[in-house]
């Protein structure tokens, strides 16, 4: 009761300061009175930053959504009285409007300039919005449908300048390095900003890499990394405590039980496997993985149970707790784990050496499926590659690339031969343009390639939707397919479910499409982040889905994205990136604060307050006691940056007690009444 009334009083007093302050503003600016609209839009949107801040991204969207459709009914509204008033002109005046009254004067200058301001100011913050759900988007990793609101904040506004940016992120995480460097040259032309300038040569790089690669046919470099290798000149030293490949009469290496034991320990304590080891197993697994067909078939019989695990991006220490709670994987207790091992994660390297070590010692205890971080491009950006060159080398990264591109496209768990037992298709992203794509076509692919375009990259990228028909990629790749098709293509292809992952699902796992679609995605707490659940889903032959849920673990102080260039961009976004660099230690920097505050919109203080309120009430901080006491005294004055961080402070570190409500009572409602 006590937290539900604290929580109801905080959305009170926002909604009050924010009334209060934007009325302040346009006071001072001589704008008048602002309409309901605008105050309306402007409480929605400081939510929406505030859940941003909070890393409640789904949440936030919604809030975007909700204040950008709040402008089109007013913008509506606008137009409708303007064309009754043009109607009034035409007709003498005799039309009255919607509330009985008679129209204004359309001829009357003093309406069209009073009208103005108004719809400047919805027009302003439609751009803002468009560029915040931009920002949240990428966050989702919805990379078309940020350059979608991206693009709408340029046409509207081509000075605003974050939706470049935005934009030009947004085409980056999807290898449109071109169009991204364009983005970011236009940034560079209107505001200095290092983290642009940064990302702008790396797009430079990208984009003469793309041109070199093309010009000398890259993918013939790629095919023959395997036989650029000579082991001989990988010794081991004496010195090396780690685990050890045996090799076979034939000198093929072999993985024991014992070494795929060791090597999860050595993992474990942030140790390497040797370089000649590593090679030798990737090696190995190129050339199982290449005789595979694009679906593999894997028979679910008897009372026998497979298991499927959805994306793990580099979670190493989420990955053994699978394994902990579900059992090791062997013949008996099979996996088949959907593709997207790498990338995000910084335990990368460990989580596919580990899955290959497993495979290496029983083929029939692990099946790998390809997902659309296992290629080179997303490699590039989201750290495997700049994981790998810190681990090894440069030559194990391309090996790497070589045996992901061997990778089967999909499996088919098939209890079929048992009474009552039905097929299961397993897919990393989803299904296709176009209807008549039957199994047979997939298996008639040229899987050796990047999955850039066409039915590969459809089953790596592809997303489902909850409208029926087909729709445009919110990823900016492949395709979104409603329930209708998936349907229509599991009854063409005699399959009874499609279990895909690829999308970060808050409860790890979600049903669609009446049961016949299931995502599952078993990286619980995302990038570190997220706060979702991880889930993996149990199979028998009736392929009735039996789906167990698991939270994060602990591992090693390594942040995600560790490895990745410009990791604070690409999907690990801040809402402000320049003015949120201050960090408040000091009294100057306290002043700061505040002046940011008064000089810029309500907004925008909110998200800052929010961010540095954290911080600063935080009993690990490094500012000194007098700064703290002066920070806290704050509020104890008619000064919105105290009211504002005393109402952050209460909503989002959960100090539930007495002192909260005195300050609440005492302080922050009596400031706010004066602020009246």
């Amino acid at each position: 009761m006590f937290i539900a009334y604290v929580e109801s009083v905080h959305g009170w007093a926002v909604r009050v300061v924010l009334t209060v302050c934007a009325r302040r503003k346009r006071r001072e600016q001589g704008m008048g009175e602002p309409d309901d609209a605008i105050l309306a839009v402007n409480a929605v949107k400081a939510q929406a930053n505030a859940a941003f801040g909070a890393k409640k991204y789904h949440e936030a969207n919604d809030l975007y959504t909700s204040a950008l459709t709040l402008i089109e009914e007013a913008s509506g509204q606008q137009h409708a009285k303007k064309d009754v008033e043009s109607a009034a002109k035409t007709n003498g005046n005799d039309v009255e409007m919607a509330d009985g009254s008679k129209p204004a004067d359309v001829n009357t200058e003093a309406n069209a300039k009073a009208d103005a301001p108004g719809r400047k100011e919805l027009s302003a913050l439609q751009v803002q919005l468009l560029s915040n759900r931009a920002i949240t988007r990428l966050k989702l990793e919805e990379y078309g449908w940020a350059i979608e609101d991206a693009s709408r904040a340029i046409e509207m506004d081509p000075t605003f300048i974050k939706a470049y940016y935005r934009r030009g992120s947004a085409k980056y995480a999807i290898g449109r390095y071109k169009e991204a460097l364009a983005d970011f040259r236009v940034v560079a032309k209107l505001h200095n900003d290092k983290d642009n300038m940064a990302k702008m040569k790396d797009c430079e790089k990208r984009v003469r890499e793309a041109a070199f690669a093309k010009a000398i046919d890259a993918d013939d470099i790629l095919v023959g990394v395997a036989k650029t290798i000579d082991l001989s000149t990988y010794t081991v030293d004496d010195s090396y405590t780690g685990p050890r490949l045996e090799e076979d009469e034939a000198g093929m290496p072999v993985a024991s039980a014992a070494f795929v034991e060791q090597l999860i320990e050595t993992f474990k304590a942030q140790k390497k496997l040797h370089i000649r080891y590593a090679l030798q197993m990737l090696l190995q697994i190129e050339t199982m993985l290449k005789e595979l067909p694009n679906v593999v078939t894997v028979p679910v019989t008897g009372d026998n149970e497979i298991t499927v695990c959805g994306d793990t991006h580099g979670q190493f220490y989420d990955l053994l707790e699978i394994f902990r709670r579900n059992g090791a994987p062997s013949k008996s207790n099979p996996y088949v784990f959907n593709g997207d091992f790498v990338d995000r994660g910084s335990f990368s390297v460990e989580v596919i050496l580990t899955l290959f070590a497993y495979k290496l010692h029983e083929p029939d205890c692990m099946h790998l499926t390809r997902g659309n971080h296992e290629s080179t491009g997303m490699n590039k950006i989201y750290g495997f590659e700049g994981e790998v060159r810190s681990k090894y080398t440069e030559t194990c990264f391309r090996l790497f690339s070589e045996v992901f591109r061997a990778l089967p496209l999909a499996y088919i768990l098939d209890g079929s031969s048992e009474p009552g037992g039905k097929r299961a298709f397993v897919v990393h992203g989803g299904l296709f343009s176009k209807d008549d794509v039957l199994i047979e076509h997939i298996q008639a692919l040229n899987r050796n390639c990047e999955p850039d375009s066409g039915l590969i990259a459809e089953m790596l990228w592809s997303d489902p939707q909850t409208e029926p028909g087909r729709g445009v990629s919110k990823r900016g790749i492949g395709v979104a397919f409603g329930p209708d098709v998936t349907h229509a293509w599991c009854d063409a292809n005699n399959i009874a479910l499609i279990v895909r992952s690829h999308e970060m699902k808050d409860e790890g796992y979600e049903i669609e499409a009446d049961g016949r679609l299931i995502t599952v995605f078993s990286a619980p707490n995302y990038v570190d982040q997220m706060g979702n659940k991880g889930a993996y889903i149990r199979f028998r032959a009736d392929m009735k889905p039996d789906i167990k849920q698991f939270t994060a673990v602990p591992h090693p102080n390594v942040r995600a994205m560790q490895y990745a260039p410009n990791a604070g961009m690409y999907g690990l976004v801040c809402m402000n990136c320049s003015r949120h660099r201050y960090v408040m230690t000091t009294r100057k920097k306290t002043r700061r604060l505040e002046s940011i505050a008064k000089g810029s919109d309500l907004a925008y203080c909110t998200t800052f307050i929010h961010h540095t309120s954290k911080y600063l009430f935080s009993k690990d901080t490094h500012a000194g006691v007098r700064e703290r006491k002066e920070l806290r005294s704050a509020v104890y004055k008619p000064n919105l940056l105290g009211v504002g961080m005393q109402l952050r402070e209460v909503l989002d570190q959960g100090q539930w007690n007495a002192h909260v409500l005195r300050v609440l009572n005492t302080c922050v409602f009596p400031a706010l009444v004066r602020r009246l």
